[in-house]
């Protein structure tokens, strides 16, 4: 099967979320194997989204390994407002994750109402799927709202978030965690898949910074692919070739 993603980012008025539902599927079908997938839930929420996640589990009968959730600027026909996106993603991991106990689960709030259901098929992972919050550094409330969760992964404007910063944001992340769970700090990158003792060296100051995940990028824009056109052959190639060199690896 073959499937140009740009074709459906072009398409303005469809909603972003739509896109992830539309191909996440299909990345099941295709190679039969999950080692992660990011979600975002960020404007709006339906049973087709928590359906997806889960019926995944079941087909690939592995573990999902994350989820994670963006407040994005718009531009796919959602709602643009900060704050009534920051609520609705409040909201929308309450009922997420209500929906994921398998119980019956109701739900009333200002952005979703929810009448008494009970969903099936449920996570694999107990008590639920992990869910990772992304943000945009220095802003604080993502962080705020990645310490009730699992994890946090951020991103900074047109720049890289250095491993001093990552000390400086774990460090107020710690300041509003009320649980002792494991908390994942989860950092992506390229790096050089030829030159392990290159790729360790750009890995390890994270790693001591408390970065606990490092994900590697392997896109057509690493190797000069614009999102807006379908990406040639040879991106194919280099990023399968990537894929096949293996992550960075640290002593």
């Amino acid at each position: 099967m073959e499937m140009d993603w740009s074709e459906y980012l072009r398409m303005k008025t469809r909603s972003y979320a739509e896109v992830i539902l539309r191909f996440f599927p299909t990345a099941i079908l295709i190679d039969a194997i999950l080692t992660g997938v990011v979600g975002l839930i960020c404007f709006i929420l339906g049973l087709r989204t928590v359906e997806t996640y889960g019926i995944a589990l079941i087909w690939t009968g592995v573990i999902l390994m994350f989820l994670a959730a963006f407040i994005g600027a718009g531009g796919f026909s959602e709602v643009t407002d900060p704050k009534t996106r920051a609520r609705r993603l409040d909201e929308g991991w309450e009922v997420l994750t209500g929906l994921w106990n398998g119980g019956p689960f109701s739900y009333k709030g200002d952005e979703y109402t929810v009448k008494e259901v009970t969903f099936h098929p449920t996570p694999v992972q107990s008590p639920r799927i992990p869910i990772w919050v992304g943000g945009w550094w220095p802003n604080k409330p993502p962080l705020r709202r990645a310490a009730r969760w699992d994890g946090v992964c951020p991103s900074k404007w047109g720049g890289t978030i250095t491993p001093d910063e990552w000390r400086e944001l774990l460090a107020y992340v710690r300041n509003y965690r009320a649980s002792n769970t494991p908390f994942a700090a989860v950092r992506s990158g390229a790096s050089p898949g030829h030159d392990l003792r290159k790729a360790a060296a750009m890995v390890e100051p994270y790693a001591q910074a408390g970065v606990t995940w490092w994900l590697e990028t392997v896109d057509p824009g690493r190797f000069g692919w614009s999102w807006e056109v379908p990406w040639a052959p040879e991106a194919t190639r280099l990023m399968r070739e990537r894929i096949l060199q293996g992550p960075p690896r640290i002593s």
